[in-house]
């Protein structure tokens, strides 16, 4: 068995190569099952998605019931009696949803999942992410939480949602298990400015 010391979450729907060496991988199940798409977190945000999912096409917010936005360093959500998830449902192709895998560095910082919702009237499936360890809960990066908070703004959603998961993580913070992003870790980001002007 070959083993490797840096592997990201790339489609393995199909054959491909890493690091000069053929791989087959087994088919994932759940690539493709629906062209919908659930964002809660910086994904949320247009400018940052039109840059990693070009062809993704917002068509409307959603609510989920009993589940809650947390931070484990980067935004998660889990089941919660009584508590609600906004967020907004992107139309997603193919090539979006490869690149949503990479991002989310899908399956190992984040898995994903599906839920029933009525997009344009009908029933539908829409695939969502969420992390892999939940152990710990930490304070988001300054930038990365304005990025998410433009993202409510831009899909048009309640930032009360957003601020209380905030509150909720100040509360709380475990730092074990969290994830701090390589892009927040770079020296001279402490005073990151808005991602809008």
């Amino acid at each position: 068995m070959t083993k490797f010391n840096k592997y990201v979450g790339i489609n393995r729907y199909r054959h491909y190569t890493y690091g000069g060496l053929d791989i087959d991988t087994p088919v994932d199940k759940k690539f493709g099952v629906t062209p919908y798409y659930f964002a809660y977190g910086s994904n949320l945000n247009f400018d940052q998605m039109s840059v990693r999912c070009p062809s993704a096409e917002h068509i409307g917010n959603t609510i989920i019931d009993d589940w809650r936005l947390v931070f484990r360093g980067v935004a998660d959500i889990e089941p919660h009696a009584g508590s609600q998830v906004v967020g907004g449902v992107f139309r997603i192709k193919e090539q979006d949803e490869v690149a949503l895998d990479r991002y989310e560095n899908y399956p190992y910082l984040y898995d994903k999942d599906f839920f029933n919702a009525t997009v344009e009237g009908e029933t539908v499936k829409v695939m969502y992410y969420y992390m892999t360890n939940t152990d710990g809960i930490g304070k988001p990066p300054v930038q990365y939480y304005r990025t998410i908070y433009d993202g409510y703004i831009d899909c048009g959603l309640e930032t009360n949602y957003l601020e209380s998961a905030y509150k909720y993580t100040i509360s709380n913070i475990q730092l074990q298990g969290t994830h701090y992003p390589k892009r927040y870790k770079k020296k001279g980001k402490k005073n990151a400015k808005s991602t809008r002007s």
